[in-house]
């Protein structure tokens, strides 16, 4: 670095240079950040000029506004700096003349410095950094004078930031502490400029529900939309949920309100200025606009947000000349809040730069964020047109979003290259709908406005999607969480991952179903940080062996360790270090089930801490086949969690490929089930093995410990003391005899409810006034009633009906005959608190304000006991039984099925409506895998039978594939279906079974 002039600074720089335990270097051409020096150039068109007093801004303004050399410039009056670009290279002695300033008023100046792509770095007078293990801040003061070095720690976080008396020290200190080792990371606080990439409204929001619309001349592509209905027909977000949205600012808006009508916005932090987290400028909008995409209200007025009951939690880093530390401190902030998922569409318009001090504070939010659990941080990937993303959104630990526009294409500006992971709509075309300030304030005289976009726009869509997801597994931690947003991705361009979209389009139904299913969509990342002082050396498994260099993780799956299954085999762990020899812990995991995930139950192995070769044996379950993930981990002091992401270690994976032992083949069981919930007790049933002799089986509390119960006879065990509404899950494993038993089957889980009136989906119409529900009859019902907003709950009138009884409802709507209208009746007959596609017991159409009847059949299998009746009104085609639809109402009920006709008719009075028969399960067993599939469906059944007729449903009760004469082994070609849920309902001649499955 060139110094160019020091006025006024106190003490000469030869006594400077001695207040230090190392002698200052004259230049520096680079920094330290991510272990690597980043390069950077002197730039002469472009000085810092710190003054010693504050400025009068309009004085300045007049002096350089007409200056000739002065390209443009920007005065940070709190920082008391001037920042001047010139036309062209300025000699460091003309530059006070040439701005006609006078010298006493100058504290210095310094030349800018560019990274290699040209992005502008401006020296503060502070350098961050964070001690090297086993450095104190002892140490650190003993190599810097106190007369001209304070030291501090900064808040939230881990790290020093060391105040100089002159910036122009900076990048040499910072440089001198890192190569000294005195600090693991050290460089200047630079002020770097921060990019806002910038660039009733519903039925316009193409980026939630893309039906092929019109919006801005532009139309549409179907389905080119992130599935936000489907997935609020399963959650529309958790109220205690947080989400920082970290930008400009946002503030209170009658769109960002909870169901009670009170503001959803938190009162959050600007790091700059210590404020609240709202704008401070009137043109600020970015950060309203943002929040709106992700958490707008679903009322009567403006937009709808992806997850409408989440709260916002805002951090303003726009309030001014924020440096990398506090920027840092947003994150921070952010963390200590409980904020689940942090929201940011800027970046800084370079891809060669990284700063540690932010990269630890992301680091440290992704890792123990969320209680420990690690919280989703996503970045938008850059306005800049280039094949590259922009920092932090490269990031490896934080999700890059790039944007595609309403037609299904990437949009030009949007940044794009090997960092990106996900895309989501924005503008390109259409531009998006979303909330501004209220009033004249933000981007329009309006409280909406409706031409925002850039990635800007498609990173809270998938901020929103990540809300939704912890919504409704809370207990996954973020890694899981990531691996599901970024393989449920609706795939586009090449297949697979490319560079254009990431991994695909963020799709929130799949991704909430994955999450709620049990089903696992690729191996959790975990890796050490630094392997500086140690890493994994060797390992070895019987007869294989390896050795290796020190990376933070490394992927040696393409090796293969075989194995045969009852076989025991010798495992060595060799550390190796560079100097000292710390104290490592070790562990091994092996996915014996194949499930991609590494369960308790699959942790094989554990040594230490110590600073030695480990070693032990392992025994491979009887049973196994195929191949699948061997993980080892060696982490400095204490052990490691199989998706942890820690400070000094390493990771590697390989491939096991099992092979026949000599033992039995004890398979586990399949075909898991919970059933009979009633005063706190249940059964938990599965499918025979052939070779079993019983049965082991564990049951615990989501996330609790296990409790085992062994030599189970039979094919169902019953259990009580189950807590109504408590979430639950159960494995089982074949005992074939001696020491011959299986691996634990995948987990089945199941939240207990004995009364499943709360458990069901929720459903509403958005506009009831031109059409509603006015009649519903059944027995003991009768219940007039007018327009209910949509939604009525009736579900305290209750009616008996009979098992294998011919029953008759009567219903009717209001108030005119100008409309046809959909309805749709469901009665839960297996009282599982869904409404199954065969338990739409009427369905058809009618324009008629006439009253209508319908005579259905009660199941002589339906459970006995209150269940729900559900009766929809729907102007829209369709007939699914939960989220929201625009025209008409719903209203529910509740039948009593009581113990104990065929004949369907339905008359009226002028009008007929097409009626379905529900058809329940019988004694057959069956699974489909794999699950979720892509190409083909393999079922798996308890009973033999030679051939069967397979109807398969899609998720509003079409159906779309039919087999009349499948026979049994025969793969089911699923290829030509859409992404999505459906109904797989075959019948045999031993009976009948339903089943779901998910397409990707």
């Amino acid at each position: 670095m060139r110094r160019l002039q020091c006025y006024n600074c106190g003490l000469p720089f030869t006594i400077f240079a001695l207040l230090f335990s190392f002698s200052l270097t004259a230049q520096d051409n680079y920094y330290w950040s991510d272990n690597r020096k980043i390069e950077i150039v002197e730039d002469q068109t472009a000085v810092s000029i710190q003054f010693f007093e504050k400025q009068n801004e309009q004085v300045l303004k007049r002096q350089l506004q007409n200056n000739k050399a002065v390209q443009s410039f920007e005065y940070q009056a709190f920082s008391k700096r001037l920042l001047v670009h010139f036309y062209q290279e300025i000699a460091s002695n003309k530059i006070l003349p040439l701005l006609n300033f006078k010298e006493l008023e100058i504290k210095e100046i310094n030349f800018a410095q560019r990274l290699k792509d040209g992005f502008p770095l401006w020296l503060t007078n502070r350098v961050v950094l964070k001690l090297s293990r086993g450095k104190t801040l002892q140490d650190l003061e003993n190599t810097l004078s106190s007369q001209i070095a304070k030291i501090t720690t900064a808040p939230f976080e881990a790290y020093q930031i060391i105040e100089l008396e002159n910036a122009e020290s900076t990048l040499t200190v910072a440089n001198q502490l890192r190569e000294s080792g005195i600090a693991k990371w050290s460089h200047p606080d630079f002020y770097a400029k921060k990019t806002k990439y910038i660039d009733p409204l519903y039925a316009d929001q193409f980026q939630l529900n893309n039906t092929g619309q019109t919006v801005d001349r532009f139309q549409g592509v179907n389905d080119i939309d992130c599935n936000a209905p489907e997935a609020w027909t399963i959650t529309k977000g958790d109220e205690n949920l947080i989400v920082a949205v970290i930008d400009d600012g946002v503030e209170a808006h009658e769109d960002l309100v909870d169901a009670n009508g009170n503001s959803s916005v938190l009162e959050g932090y600007a790091p700059f200025t210590n404020g609240d987290g709202t704008p401070l400028k009137r043109e600020d909008g970015h950060g309203q606009s943002c929040a709106g995409i992700i958490a707008a209200a679903h009322n009567d007025i403006g937009v709808r947000g992806i997850a409408p009951n989440v709260k916002i939690l805002p951090i303003n880093i726009f309030a001014g000349e924020e440096t990398l530390a506090q920027i840092a401190n947003a994150f921070n902030f952010a963390r200590i809040n409980n904020a689940a998922v942090l929201s940011n569409s800027w970046g800084y318009s370079t891809c060669e730069g990284r700063f540690d001090v932010i990269d630890q504070a992301i680091a440290n939010v992704v890792n123990n964020g969320r209680e420990g659990k690690g919280a989703i941080v996503t970045f938008a990937s850059g306005n800049s047109y280039a094949d590259c993303v922009e920092y932090p959104a490269n990031l490896s630990n934080v999700i890059g979003v790039g944007a595609v526009t309403n037609r299904g294409l990437r949009s030009d500006y949007s940044n794009y290259g090997n960092t990106l992971d996900l895309v989501a709509p924005s503008n390109g075309a259409a531009g998006v709908r979303t909330i501004d300030r209220m009033g004249f304030d933000g981007y329009s005289n309006g409280n909406y406005t409706g031409n925002f976009g850039g990635t800007s726009a498609a990173c809270p869509v998938v901020s929103g999607v990540a809300a939704l997801v912890i919504s409704a597994a809370p207990d996954l931690t973020g890694a899981q969480i990531t691996n599901i947003l970024l393989n449920t991705a609706v795939d586009m361009g090449d297949a697979g991952r490319d560079n254009e979209h990431g991994y695909g389009r963020v799709n929130a139904y799949d991704a909430i179903l994955a999450a709620t299913g049990g089903e696992s969509f690729g191996y959790c990342s975990s890796q050490g940080q630094s392997v500086a002082d140690e890493w994994i050396g060797g390992f070895a498994f019987g007869d294989y062996s390896n050795s290796s260099n020190a990376t933070t993780y490394s992927d040696f799956t393409d090796e293969k360790i075989t194995a045969a299954a009852g076989e025991t085999y010798d495992l060595t762990i060799t550390p190796e270090y560079s100097g000292q020899r710390y104290p490592d812990a070790f562990r091994v995991w092996i996915d014996y089930n194949q499930n991609e995930q590494f369960d308790d139950d699959e942790l094989v192995f554990e040594a230490g801490p110590t600073n030695q070769e480990v070693s032990g044996t392992i025994t491979i379950p009887n049973g196994l086949t195929g191949s699948t993930r061997l993980r080892v981990a060696l982490k400095f002091e204490s052990f490691s969690d199989a998706c942890e992401i820690f400070e000094y270690g390493e990771v590697e994976d390989y491939t096991v490929v099992f092979q026949e032992g000599n033992a039995v083949a004890c398979e586990p069981p399949i075909g898991l089930d919970a059933t009979d919930f009633e005063d706190g007790n249940a059964t938990l049933r599965w499918v025979a093995t052939s070779s079993s002799q019983n049965y082991g089986v564990r049951v615990r509390v989501n996330g609790g410990d296990w409790i085992d119960f062994e030599e189970i006879n039979g094919t169902n065990i019953i259990l009580t003391n189950f807590v109504e509404e408590a979430s639950y899950e159960f494995a089982v494993r074949s005992n074939c005899g001696g020491n011959n038993s299986s691996i634990y089957s995948n987990t089945y889980s199941f939240v207990y409810s004995s009364a499943n009136k709360d458990t069901y989906c929720g459903i509403e119409a958005d506009i009831s006034q031109y059409q509603w529900i006015d009649l519903v009859e059944i027995n003991e019902i009768s219940n007039p009633t007018g327009n209910d907003g949509g939604y009525a709950d009736y579900t305290d009138l209750v009616a008996d009906i009979q098992r294998g009884k011919t029953e008759t409802i009567y219903i009717s709507k209001g108030p005119s005959t100008e409309y046809v209208f959909n309805w749709n009746i469901y009665i839960d007959y297996d009282q599982n608190g869904v409404f199954d596609v065969e338990e739409l017991m009427v369905q058809g159409t009618s324009e008629s304000n006439e009253t209508l009847y319908a005579e259905f059949e009660v199941p002589a299998e339906a459970q006995l006991g209150q269940t729900r009746l559900r009766v929809i009104l729907n102007y829209d085609e369709g007939s699914s039984a939960c989220g929201t639809f625009e025209y008409g109402e719903v209203e529910d009920y509740t039948v009593n099925i009581r113990a104990n006709g065929t004949n369907f008719n339905l008359g009226d009075r002028g009008d007929a409506l097409a009626l379905k028969k529900s058809d329940l399960q019988s004694d057959l067993e069956l699974i489909a895998f794999p699950n979720p599939t892509t190409a083909y469906l393999q079922l798996q059944s308890n009973q033999f039978f030679e051939t069967a007729k397979v109807n398969i449903f899609d998720s509003r009760g079409s159906l779309v594939l039919q087999v009349s004469n499948w026979t049994n082994g025969e793969p089911i070609l699923v290829r030509n279906l859409a992404a999505g849920l459906y109904y797989l309902k075959i019948q045999t001649e031993k009976g009948g079974h339903r089943l779901s499955f998910v397409k990707k």
